[in-house]
């Protein structure tokens, strides 16, 4: 196989501009973050009794001792608390994203929103949850431009700043 290089990038697009059900049950859903959360800190926990070594039989060995190593095991742990932490940043600001969309919302309709959370999608008001994967999507683009544009801004006052460096040494 032959890679070729070129100049342009594709990016993939939602062509109906909206989240799809998958990100709103998944991303934006209380339920399933609380859910996953435990669940990873639960195998966090697990983790931790890796490092007591047990007793198997081998045919060729007989009675042998195994262990998991206690370096890999402490770096496995970092990283698995890391990436929890990371996820929990995440959950959090989409949950920020979610409340300031429903704010809008009536009261029947957030009602509704929650019972569909609930019940994984299988509750569906369509008319809302359509409506809330339109406006998800554009707060979400929203707030994607304007981080984009403070890392913009950070990049060039770092350039302007090594310029300014480097004319003064």
């Amino acid at each position: 196989m032959k890679l070729l290089k070129t100049k342009n990038c594709l990016y993939y697009r939602n062509g109906d501009n909206k989240l799809s059900d998958y990100q709103l049950l998944t991303q934006f859903n209380p339920a399933f973050i609380n859910k996953k959360i435990k669940m990873c800190e639960f195998q966090i926990e697990s983790m931790y009794h890796m490092s007591a070594s047990t007793t198997t039989c081998d045919e060729i060995m007989g009675v042998v001792s195994v262990s998991y190593p206690i370096e890999k095991l402490v770096i496995k742990i970092i990283e698995t608390k890391a990436r929890l932490q990371n996820y929990k940043n995440r959950s959090i600001s989409n949950m920020v994203l979610l409340k300031t969309v429903l704010n809008h919302y009536t009261e029947r309709e957030q009602k509704q929103v929650v019972k569909y959370m609930r019940s994984n999608g299988r509750y569906k008001p369509y008319n809302v949850i359509e409506r809330l994967q339109v406006d998800l999507y554009q707060a979400s683009i929203k707030q994607r431009s304007e981080r984009q544009k403070q890392r913009n801004i950070a990049i060039e006052n770092s350039k302007i700043a090594r310029v300014n460096a480097y004319h003064q040494s």
